[in-house]
């Protein structure tokens, strides 16, 4: 007898495919992203619309897993020439639209008589883009591995560090415990560590690790390797309160730079399409249009 979570998780992946296969068609029919009828048949199935699934908890996972994928793709797609090229400017021009964007949501709040808390929320929502949702964008306007794509894709990582450290100031305030400048600090330095291991250790070990790995003769050792390592950094990213999805980025821009980018690239670009779909549908669903 088949169990009810079992059931759920098919009733899950029917909507998320055959729902969304659907609602896209229809979008592209009228000239609209393909995204939104993601989000829509999300929405319409989810916990808040008509609960054919009623599992936030499931939906949560499979959202995670999906960014996490996704992130990976992005990042075997963005060596680290690409970054040396235009890391700098990426920085600065992230650095400047954050500040910009939080100031203006922080003013525009205070004008209506808004607490300085919740100003505060409200410049720190308008700051943060959604990285998955900007890169399909990009793609759908054929942008990919232009200047403006690796600018942008810096730019993102640059508002998920943002965003990591916004949630960790704000959620202490609110619980009455104040901006502590001691866990502020404390976050700074596990991301400049984490980038610094990454970076530092990840480009001496894993080119040497896939070399011994490439001689398994098994066609798929590359490619499950590539795996375990994307999700082990994914890890090490959400232990150090870091976005897991940032994390994955990295590994799959370490990777990018190996001698071996180009087999493991073939093996995980046709996932990236599943993953989109997941996610994007999943983050529909928890949706809460009341």
């Amino acid at each position: 007898m088949v169990s009810a979570g079992v059931t759920e998780f098919l009733s899950l992946l029917a909507i998320l495919f055959g729902g969304g296969m659907i609602s896209a068609w229809i979008m592209h029919k009228i000239h609209f992203p393909t995204i939104i009828g993601f989000i829509l048949i999300g929405i319409i199935a989810g916990p808040f619309g008509l609960g054919l699934v009623k599992d936030t908890e499931l939906i949560n996972l499979l959202a995670e897993f999906g960014i996490i994928i996704l992130l990976f793709v992005i990042g075997l797609e963005f060596s680290l020439k690409k970054l040396q090229k235009v890391g700098f400017t990426g920085i600065l021009v992230g650095t400047i639209q954050l500040a910009i964007v939080f100031s203006l949501g922080y003013v525009v709040a205070l004008a209506f008589d808004w607490t300085h808390l919740e100003a505060l929320f409200l410049g720190s929502i308008l700051s943060i883009t959604s990285t998955a949702i900007s890169l399909r964008f990009l793609r759908d306007l054929k942008l990919v591995n232009t200047d403006e794509w690796n600018t942008v894709v810096i730019i993102l990582i640059i508002e998920d560090l943002a965003a990591v450290l916004l949630l960790t100031i704000l959620g202490d305030a609110t619980k009455g415990d104040g901006f502590a400048l001691t866990d502020f600090g404390l976050i700074i330095l596990q991301s400049v560590v984490f980038f610094v291991i990454t970076f530092g250790v990840g480009m001496k070990i894993i080119p040497k690790l896939l070399e011994h790995v490439s001689k398994i003769k098994m066609e798929e050792a590359l490619f499950i390797s590539s795996l375990a390592l994307v999700f082990g950094l994914s890890v090490l990213a959400h232990f150090l309160n870091l976005s897991s999805a940032v994390g994955a980025f990295l590994m799959g821009m370490i990777i990018a730079s190996t001698k071996f980018s180009e087999p493991i690239i073939s093996k995980v670009l046709p996932l990236r399409d599943f993953f989109l779909i997941m996610f994007f549908v999943s983050i529909g669903m928890l949706v809460n249009i009341a």
